[in-house]
Order: C-alpha cells, then structure tokens, then sequence
C-alpha cells in the first residue's frame, strides 16, 4: 500500500432508471503505476456535470481526495480583501506550491511578508530571498519576479498600498508632501515581521475594534518607514492640555457604547491621527485602544455591581459586541467571569 488515496464518488442519473457505468474508474489505494496518469486526467474534471440526449444519462459531481504530497498544484491559493477601515488598502494571502510571478510589476506599493518557506526575487539586477523575519518593499514601476525557492511550499501575504494613500499616510507620520522615500529593499527584522504579520490578521478579522486597527496600521508603518530611512527623526510629541483630555475622556465616556474611531479622537484635539497617537500615550502612557478598553471594563464593573441588566446588556452598553470578547478580556482585567464579580 501506499500513501496516495483518491476516491471518485459519481453520481448518475438516466431518465428511466439508475445505474453504474463500469468504465468511470474508482481507486483506492492506487498503485504508483496508475496514480501519475489517471489522476492528471481525472482531476480536471473534479466538478463537472455531462448531459447527452444520445447516451440518456447525466453524471456529475466528481470528489477527489489526494494527498498533499502528490498534489501540490491543487494547492495553491490566493486570497484578495479590501479593508473598510483603510480605504483603498487591499489585503493578499497566497500559498504557493506550482504558481510562480513572472516578471511584472505595480502600480502601487508592495509590503510582503513570508510567513513558510522562502520566495525569490530578482529585481533591479540582484536576487534576494525572503524568508520569515524579513520584509519586502516593493514601490510601483520596478520590474521584479517572485518563485519558490528549493521546491518548497511558501505562504506569502501582502499589504497593496496605492499611491495617493501612501502619500497621505507620510504626511500624517513624516509631516512631508511628497511622495515618500520607500525605495525597493528587503528588510531583515523579525518583530516588525511579526506585526505586520499580526497587523494583516486583525484586518481580517470580523467586527475588528477600528480604534485599535487604525492604531496599530499608523504605529507599524511608522516603524516600517524608520527602518526604511523613509522617514526624518522625529521630535519628542508635547503632552496633551488640559482641555484637549478633558475633551477625550468626555467623548468616550458618552460614546461608550459605540465604536469609536481614531479620525473621532484626533479631531476633538485639532490633530493628526498619528500625531494624536503619540501625544496620547506620552500623556496618559497608554495606547487610546488599550485606555478605551479599561474605560469599558471599569463601567462594566459599575454596572456589575448595581445589577443595573443582564450580562449581555451591559456588554453592549459598555461597547462589546461580542460576549465572548467582553468575557475574556474582563477575566483577563480582573481574574475572575463577569458572572463572579
């Protein structure tokens, strides 16, 4: 016996009667002689549905089960999602095994991460390979490839930045105009990987708290520009007057049980979202996701206490909607359930 396993279940229907078709094949356990031809024929009919008025019958819905290890080709798969929270940002999660990038290129910006096995690119007359822990930047109009390296399976995701947002987000971080320096480059830094890796997954995910997510996209871009020399050093942030958190602490507490956005914050202030992000954490020495969250766990708490609902209004009215997040983050705050408080 060997490994591969295919099983070929067939449906067939005549207008009169059912019946079986003793040349459509079914294999188990099939022999290396057999596996390599019959599969490749077969495969490309997996779903398929054949009607003849000469013969009178139909079949259709063909199931293959292969192992990965002689199939690699059915595979591969590439994934594109647009992200509501950042206009005109698209997301790209690719697992590679047979499918290789031709020489092309972009009208936008590129930031790529390897997360499994390695990709190799040639562009500008050098050949980097990027692995995990390393970053690529690709800016538009370079011409480059991108194939597997040693035959292996690699899983790359991508950030596909155009060009009119990535001026905007360097006028909000660099305080410059024009269009920013982020020349073609492979950056080795395992924890900005690792954001960015973390960052990609969160804009995925279902219901992501837009503060946190607008946050963290600024945050990491900015680190990602610092490596990339794109950026100037910056100047310590000022602390926020006194009117400025008054105005903040306000908004929240009335808008708790909202989501409550990043643009929102920073105009009650007169700032920029990044600006407001630094002068936020040297003011209160928090993130604005991190103190928002404490601010609805601490009104829960309240609320809690004076058995003012059940568990799921008094989730919704502190601004979780999800109760299984509001049970998790509140054991992580507190040790304990919201039940057992």
């Amino acid at each position: 016996m060997c490994q591969y396993e295919i099983q070929v279940k067939r449906s067939l229907r005549r207008a009169t009667l059912n019946q079986t078709r003793p040349w459509l094949p079914t294999f188990a356990h099939a022999p290396d002689s057999v596996r390599p031809k019959t599969v490749q024929i077969h495969l490309f009919i997996a779903l398929a549905q054949i009607s003849s008025a000469m013969l009178g019958f139909t079949y259709c819905v063909f199931e293959f089960h292969a192992s990965e290890k002689y199939l690699p080709n059915m595979k591969d798969e590439v994934r594109y999602q647009r992200v509501a929270d950042v206009p005109g940002l698209v997301l790209s999660d690719g697992r590679f095994t047979e499918f290789s990038f031709d020489r092309h290129y972009h009208l936008d910006w590129h930031i790529g991460i390897v997360t499994e096995g390695v990709q190799r690119q040639r562009y500008k007359g050098r050949t980097e390979h990027v692995g995990p822990g390393c970053i690529a930047v690709m800016p538009p109009g370079v011409i480059h490839d991108g194939v597997r390296e040693g035959g292996e399976v690699y899983t790359l995701k991508t950030f596909r930045i155009p060009y009119e947002l990535l001026c905007r987000i360097n006028a909000e971080i660099g305080g410059a105009t024009r269009e920013p320096e982020l020349l073609a480059m492979t950056i080795e830094d395992a924890g900005l990987a690792a954001q960015l890796t973390t960052l990609h997954a969160a804009m995925q995910a279902p219901q992501a708290d837009p503060l946190a997510l607008q946050a963290e996209w600024l945050g990491t871009l900015h680190r990602l520009f610092c490596l990339a020399h794109a950026l100037e050093p910056s100047t310590e942030a000022p602390f926020f007057s006194d009117s400025q958190w008054q105005s903040v602490r306000d908004y929240c507490m009335a808008h708790l049980a909202e989501k409550i956005t990043l643009e929102e914050l920073a105009g009650l202030c007169g700032l920029a979202r990044f600006q407001f992000l630094r002068q936020f954490k040297r003011t209160v020495g928090m993130t604005p996701h991190a103190w928002l969250l404490r601010m609805r766990l601490e009104q829960a708490c309240t609320l809690l206490a004076h058995k003012a609902g059940s568990l799921t209004e008094i989730s919704q009215e502190v601004g979780f909607f999800d109760q299984s997040h509001f049970n998790r983050a509140f054991r992580h705050a507190f040790g304990v359930a919201p039940s057992q408080y």
